[in-house]
């Protein structure tokens, strides 16, 4: 099976929703003989964004990108002469295959038909009986894999996929064969920098907290997008959970807790690392009581009051029979 792996940038600021491939990774794995047969690498000059965000700038061979003669349209035609009749693919989670096919896309390239994907990541959190979000590195230092080499590299994270994918047995990885998780639905896989809880005001009720700005608009922590929440879920009102999806980096979670102070309240926002710990709450908070904030509530009475005139519009069309 091929599994592979891409690193990417998004751009800061500039409108272009393109999750720019800056390098594809992957190897051919022999499960039967349990070794990494042939290895593919490309660095691919980045032409699509003027700025990097923050998470590429932090790839370690982003300079090897940058000094790439090499352009998408090249690297993938040699990706896929590489891959040939190989429809079997795997990785550590379901996104990298939209990522790819998206580039290709954009480049009007044909795209490889009848590939099933493995999701090596939710087969091995099973395995494990942790949440489906556990990140690569840490898979690796449970198995007591050297890690020879840096992470967000986009070969090197292929080699560990393949050499994790050895914990999981077959039953297991065909539960996830095919099942490519929606963008919607996929909570992220990269590592981060924890950024700083930020505060809200004082206020004297939980809904003016969860609705103000200050709680309702978030950054990605990774690139800085903005993005804002809609709902949150909590089950002792005390602490509250939220998520949002950045394009270019998948779900993340936003943990509210409320901070008293004589009679008034605030609330204290946090974008935690993505731990099974994390999920669990989240699952938890989200399985009890939602509160729609009061945005969404709007746009959803407006929706409502659009359907209504639309209706009495082509009712009002509709000749008398």
């Amino acid at each position: 099976m091929i599994v592979m792996d891409l690193e990417w940038n998004s751009g800061v600021g500039d409108g272009k929703s393109l999750a720019e491939i800056l390098q594809i990774g992957a190897v051919k794995y022999d499960r039967s003989a349990h070794k990494i047969v042939d290895m593919f690498s490309a660095f691919i000059h980045p032409c699509v964004h003027s700025e990097f965000s923050v998470g590429a700038k932090a790839l370690p061979q982003l300079w090897r990108s940058l000094e790439s003669r090499l352009t998408f349209e090249q690297a993938y035609t040699a990706f896929l002469d590489w891959v040939g009749e190989e429809t079997m693919f795997a990785a550590w989670g379901g996104g990298d295959w939209h990522v790819l096919n998206d580039n290709a896309k954009y480049y009007s390239l044909p795209i490889k038909q009848d590939v099933q994907m493995l999701d090596v990541q939710s087969a091995f959190s099973l395995t494990m009986g942790v949440g489906s979000v556990l990140a690569l590195y840490k898979a690796v230092e449970f198995c007591h894999i050297p890690d020879c080499f840096d992470y967000h590299d986009a070969l090197a994270d292929a080699m560990y996929t393949a050499l994790v994918s050895e914990w999981v047995d077959e039953e297991t990885l065909e539960l996830s064969r095919g099942k490519i998780v929606p963008r919607s639905m996929e909570m992220t896989g990269k590592t981060f920098e924890t950024p700083p809880a930020k505060y809200s005001e004082y206020f004297t009720n939980r809904h003016d907290v969860m609705n103000c700005d200050d709680m309702r608009i978030v950054n990605c922590p990774i690139c800085g997008a903005k993005h804002s929440i809609g709902e949150w879920f909590s089950n002792d009102r005390r602490r509250y959970y939220a998520a949002f999806r950045c394009h270019g980096h998948g779900r993340f979670i936003c943990r509210m807790t409320i901070v008293k102070k004589d009679d008034l309240i605030r609330g204290r926002l946090a974008i935690p690392q993505m731990t099974p710990k994390e999920l669990h709450s989240f699952q938890v908070a989200k399985n009890a009581k939602h509160y729609l904030c009061s945005a969404t509530l709007g746009l959803i009475a407006q929706k409502r009051k659009n359907k209504r005139k639309k209706q009495t519009a082509q009712a009002a069309a509709t000749p008398a029979q």
